[in-house]
């Protein structure tokens, strides 16, 4: 109702960014049978690595869990340069098409590649962009920065001279990365603690940044690419002194024990593994498959965890060494321009929350099948949960229910604050010829970045009276309970979902003064 007041228990919890996912249900007609099925994009070459273009349904078997699927269809997608589609489909027909273009996510890691890496590589990066674009490709390019986090450069763009301009002016990490155990000189007298921090930062932001990448993409039409351009991830095998505990000194070195951010308890742990496994679950869920090309000197370069396996697990390819470039360059062109969607009968016809271990094999003598290698089905709740995660660390992305946002922060005593705002909801947007959308859950997220906490608060709106009434707008009031918050900056989401699916978010800043002055 109008002008009513919430107030609400906001608990001290971590977070991190999660995809929102959508179950695919392809309705069949007779008797209103819904039959669920399963879509693979496969890419089948010969020995020498060329695409087969000539297979038919009765050529793949797709395997479940170790049992044998049915197979609804099999086609062969052809992907098209913008300017071919244009010529051909005139006028409408066109726009229907262009859901079929050669295009690719390219996601420059500027924060786990060092400057003068990324400085040695522009040349060789020019040169696999505009190769990609002279093959009748469209690039968005992407970066990951230490401060920024994740930036889009430029959407789908064939133009040369623009994405040129993008690449040359790429920066890397300017912060010293840390040094393996072999790099330093004296390796007990450095700081452990400190390098585990720099370790956690690291890999923290760049997970972070593919599962915030992959709700900006999940609806991307077509053929889901993206190319990880990185010196690679940081992993435990950098620092090979800190995986055995010093008796004593109460330091937690374990590296696999490495904890991150997780409010809504989508991982078991959350250590690095399963959160890496969490963004290959999410990355297949969504048909996304990830490409990976390793920066650095030859004899550096060693295989990265992290790379290798979500190439794997997705179904693409991954490349390191004197050959990164131009093996990348042939494969990416190859996978992108044609594949083979597999629609199948999946074992389950409910989402039942586990993994299901996925393998496609070609009946053709000498074929090499690349393939994703399962899905996670996951339950409606998990659903609504990365949805609401995702909102939080991506809001800009969500933006389905429109209204105006307000928040200010008022000390209630010693070291405490409340926060205080208000919400302008327009109400048309939730009226339906057959069904109103009469309640909306309303989630609000306080980011202390600096001490790694978010303080998180829910409260669900009724808007049934106000609908009734035939009110055009709810001006909804909200007041926290007393939060401690430290003198500094911070970073408020206020995020409203409805039942339909929607979600819609806003961004805003709010400034806690120190009280003592100035010194």
């Amino acid at each position: 109702m109008a002008g009513v007041k919430r107030a609400f228990f906001l608990a001290i919890i971590s977070v991190i960014s999660v995809a929102f996912l959508l179950a695919q249900e392809i309705p069949r007609e007779h008797h209103e049978v819904v039959v669920r099925l399963k879509l693979l994009d496969v890419i089948v070459t010969d020995a020498d690595g060329n695409f087969i273009p000539d297979l038919l349904r009765d050529d793949f078997q797709v395997f479940e869990d170790g049992r044998l699927r049915p197979i609804e269809s099999v086609e062969l997608v052809t992907l098209k340069s913008r300017e071919d589609i244009l010529a051909k489909y005139p006028g409408e027909a066109a726009q229907q098409e262009l859901k079929a273009r050669k295009r690719i996510h390219v996601l420059f890691d500027c924060l786990n590649t060092d400057a003068i890496t990324l400085r040695r590589a522009r040349g060789e990066l020019s040169r696999l962009v505009l190769n990609l674009v002279e093959e009748g490709f469209e690039l968005k390019l992407l970066a990951l920065h230490p401060k920024k986090g994740l930036e889009v450069l430029c959407d789908f763009s064939s133009d040369k001279e623009h994405l040129n301009e993008i690449v040359s002016a790429l920066e890397g990490n300017l912060t010293p990365l840390f040094l393996s155990a072999e790099k330093t000189s004296n390796p007990e007298q450095a700081s452990d603690f400190s390098l585990r921090l720099q370790w956690q930062d690291l890999l923290q932001k760049s997970l972070s940044s593919l599962l915030q990448l992959i709700p900006m993409i999940k609806e991307t039409p077509g053929r889901k690419t993206v190319l990880l351009i990185t010196s690679g991830f940081p992993e435990k095998e950098s620092l090979p002194y800190l995986n055995s505990e010093k008796a004593g000194d109460g330091l937690i070195t374990q590296i696999d024990k490495l904890k991150f951010f997780d409010p809504f308890g989508l991982t078991r742990n959350s250590t690095y593994p399963e959160l890496l496994e969490e963004v290959a679950h999410l990355a297949n869920f969504n048909l996304i498959t990830f490409y990976g090309i390793q920066l650095g000197q030859v004899k550096e370069v060693e295989s990265n965890f992290a790379l290798s396996y979500l190439s794997k697990k997705t179904g693409g390819a991954y490349f390191r060494g004197a050959d990164a470039f131009s093996l990348g360059e042939k494969v990416i062109k190859r996978d992108n321009s044609r594949y083979y969607e597999i629609a199948y009968v999946p074992a389950s016809q409910e989402e039942d929350g586990k993994f299901h271990q996925v393998k496609v094999k070609c009946k053709r003598k000498g074929a090499r099948v690349h393939f994703r290698d399962g899905y996670v089905e996951y339950e409606e709740e998990d659903l609504a949960n990365r949805r609401l995660a995702s909102a939080f660390l991506a809001p800009d992305f969500y933006q389905d229910i429109s209204f105006e946002a307000e928040t200010e922060a008022r000390p209630a005593g010693g070291d405490h604050f409340i926060l205080q705002g208000k919400l302008h909801l327009p109400l048309e947007q939730f009226k339906k010829e057959d069904k109103m959308v009469e309640k909306l859950t309303f989630f609000i997220g306080i980011n202390e970045m600096n001490q790694e906490k978010v303080h998180l608060g829910q409260q669900e709106i009724d808007l049934s009276e106000d609908l009734r009434q035939g009110k055009k707008y709810l001006i909804y009031e909200f007041t926290t309970t007393r939060l401690k918050l430290k003198p500094g900056r911070y970073e408020v989401v206020i995020t409203l979902t409805c039942k339909d699916g929607r979600t819609g978010t806003r961004h805003l800043w709010i400034e806690i003064p120190d009280k003592r002055g100035p010194s």
